[in-house]
């Protein structure tokens, strides 16, 4: 399944859309705007909340929560590390800092992400290898690239 994550400009908050290759909206991603900490809403197709994205308090870490499904810690540094609160192991392989790498869960791969170049905002096209999980792909895409925005 290919996706891509881009921002939305111009908006008063920060927001990202997610679309197909047909240009239909999956998911978004938009910024409250009010609060202590960032914190993103995930909204599916249809506009009903399925996640958030939380800032940590030094900014060097985000909590991606999945209700009922799936919660992850994303802590930075030179290699990302992500944890899941289920047990299962995500790692991330490539250059984040460089927009390309590919995150596998378990060992298989989960999605792929790489930044568009010669784009006014910013803008990564996705491609999920299994449709049922491109949400948590997603989420952590977006997290990632938050992390590095800090």
């Amino acid at each position: 399944m290919r996706l891509r994550l881009a921002e939305r400009w111009p908006t008063l908050t920060d927001a990202y859309a997610v679309t197909d290759d047909a240009g239909n909206r999956v998911f978004e991603l938009r910024e409250r705007a009010l609060g202590l900490r960032e914190t993103f809403d995930i909204r599916d197709a249809a506009g009903a909340a399925v996640g958030e994205l939380r800032a940590g308090w030094l900014r060097n870490a985000w909590r991606v929560t999945l209700p009922g499904w799936e919660t992850a810690d994303l802590t930075g540094g030179r290699r990302p590390r992500i944890e899941l609160e289920s047990g299962r192991r995500v790692e991330v392989r490539g250059r984040v800092a460089g927009r390309e790498y590919t995150l596998t869960l378990d060992g298989a791969t989960l999605a792929t992400a790489s930044r568009k170049a010669l784009s006014l905002t910013d803008a990564y096209a996705v491609v999920v290898a299994d449709p049922a999980q491109a949400l948590l792909a997603v989420a952590l895409v977006a997290a990632l690239h938050l992390l590095t925005q800090s």
